[in-house]
C-alpha cells in the first residue's frame, strides 16, 4: 500500500492520481478476495471526522484514502511526501 500521513486524525494516502489508478485497476484485475472502498478527502472530510468518531472511522478503515484538494497536498510535502497534484474524486 502506498505511505501515508497522518491529518487531524485522518490517515491519508500519498497517492497521486496515476497511483490511484494503477491501484484501482490492480484491485479490479486481482483476485476478488474482498470488498474495497476508496475515500476522497478534502479538508471538509477531515474536519467532519474530527467532529465525528463513527466518520473518523470509516475513513480510517478504508482500503485507500486520497487527498482531494490542496490543503491536504502541502500537508503531506510538510511531512515529506513529494505530491504535486490532489487526487480528484471527479473528473
Amino acid at each position: 500500500m502506498f505511505p501515508s500521513y497522518q491529518v487531524l486524525g485522518v490517515r491519508v494516502n500519498a497517492a497521486q492520481m496515476s497511483d490511484a489508478v494503477d491501484r484501482l485497476r490492480s484491485w479490479i484485475d486481482g483476485p476478488r478476495t474482498a470488498t474495497r472502498y476508496v475515500a476522497v478527502a478534502a479538508m471538509h472530510s477531515i474536519a467532519e471526522a474530527r467532529q465525528n468518531d463513527r466518520f473518523r472511522l470509516i475513513l480510517n478503515s478504508a482500503d485507500m484514502v486520497v487527498p482531494d484538494g490542496m490543503p491536504l497536498v502541502w500537508v503531506g510535502r510538510f511531512q515529506g511526501f513529494p505530491l504535486q497534484h490532489p487526487v480528484c474524486g471527479r473528473i
